[in-house]
């Protein structure tokens, strides 16, 4: 996985985006989610962030998703 942060000083927003490399998205996430460090990690770090999903609670509440994807719209190598 390639993971990502930025930090934005004018707005003082976090920006995250991640590659992944893998066969199983669906179980490799569910097994990220049952990491206990990861789980600290999301406790940790809910309170600094507002979800663009309406209704999101937390990184680990479940249904609607924390997380918004969103589609890439420029790569360059």
């Amino acid at each position: 996985m390639d993971y990502s942060i930025w930090y934005d000083d004018k707005t003082s927003l976090l920006f995250a985006s991640f590659k992944y490399v893998g066969y199983d998205f669906e179980g490799d996430m569910r097994r990220m989610a049952e990491n206990a460090k990861v789980r600290e990690w999301w406790k940790m770090t809910d309170r600094c962030q507002e979800s663009l999903i309406e209704g999101a609670m937390s990184s680990e509440a479940g249904e609607p998703g924390w997380w918004k994807p969103m589609e890439e719209v420029f790569y360059l190598a």
